[in-house]
């Protein structure tokens, strides 16, 4: 029976596990969740006998990333290859936690969605933010260790999901094995404008299938909709550690930054989309791009993509472009 969540770590990122040993306690107190690292193997102990049973009893891995963990051959040779085939063939939800910048994206593990932005390492976010991080990380660990006994139950107030309440029957279509099935069901909500649904059923999508980009760019679009940036930027960090060349994800990413506020960071996103975007897609991160300059008040850079969009728009947008050209224009001339 799986019902372990084992910590992944190596030994030189020791106070990492104690950070999040700390943050879970409460629900190991509780008898919530049940936690395995290999400091519970005592003297006397054959410690890879016992680290084979753990890992043979985990329901949820949580590898905290860092080069150290990317370097040890025990790592590599002895837990990955156990955990990956639990993951494939009996259900094992592997949770990468993004501790320090590693080249994580050319592991075998970067096909699995991390728990946190992969572009912000836990390292790399000041201490007065980095707890509430780990506390949201934390909670999502637990939420994958209940993910299979009555899954969308919240143990802590035994409240019912609300989509569940809304339409049971559908609902249950989230429970399905069948890729196929989700994918249908995510388009159908998003061509009825329902993203509640359309992040529900994308992100069961990508659970199903979580090397397929398509069911990421769904979340992507469900979470912006819903003005959910944070979560978004997430999901733009898993389609970039899918493909480097994925302009969609640097897209989502700016596009989030964006609604947040940081300019700064948007605009590198947006660029780097431009910069990969097919030409048939170039037109929507250029608005994207527009839409930022406007937000900043930047009129002579959002007059630069408008020129760009006359151009290249073909459709009953450029009208639209054309007005907007010639407004910032006499805003410029003033």
């Amino acid at each position: 029976m799986r019902d372990l969540i084992f910590f992944s770590y190596s030994h030189r990122d020791d106070k990492w596990l104690q950070v999040f040993l700390e943050v879970l306690q409460p629900l190991i107190r509780k008898n919530q969740i049940k936690i395995w690292n290999d400091k519970q193997i005592t003297p006397g102990m054959k410690w890879r006998d016992e680290i084979k049973d753990a890992l043979q009893k985990a329901k949820v891995a949580v590898l905290l990333i860092t080069p150290s963990f990317l370097a040890s051959d025990f790592i590599a040779w002895e837990e990955l290859p156990e955990l990956l085939r639990a993951s494939e063939e009996e259900g094992l939800t592997i949770l990468p936690v993004i501790v320090s910048a590693s080249l994580y994206r050319y592991s075998s593990i970067a096909e699995y969605q991390a728990a946190n932005d992969p572009m912000i390492p836990l390292d790399a976010i000041p201490k007065s933010r980095r707890n509430a991080k780990v506390v949201e990380i934390c909670e999502k660990i637990a939420t994958a260790f209940r993910s299979n006994e009555k899954p969308f139950v919240d143990r802590t107030t035994d409240t019912v999901h609300p989509l569940q309440m809304r339409d049971p029957s559908r609902f249950q279509l989230a429970l399905s094995q069948d890729p196929k099935t989700l994918e249908v069901e995510t388009e159908k909500s998003r061509r009825l404008d329902e993203y509640d649904w359309m992040e529900f059923f994308a992100e069961a999508w990508t659970r199903r299938e979580p090397g397929n980009s398509r069911a990421y760019e769904d979340l992507a679009i469900a979470l912006l909709r819903s003005e959910q940036p944070h979560k978004a930027i997430e999901v733009g960090g898993k389609l970039v550690n899918l493909s480097r060349i994925n302009y969609f994800g640097y897209q989502t990413i700016g596009r989030a930054y964006n609604k947040l506020g940081e300019w700064i960071k948007a605009q590198f996103y947006l660029e780097l989309a431009l910069n990969y975007a097919p030409p048939i897609f170039r037109q929507f991160v250029l608005e994207d791009m527009f839409d930022m300059f406007q937000g900043r008040g930047l009129v002579d850079n959002a007059i630069e993509i408008l020129e760009e969009l006359v151009i290249l728009v073909n459709d009953d947008r450029r009208s639209y472009f054309e007005g907007r050209l010639a407004e910032f224009k006499r805003i410029r001339g003033k």
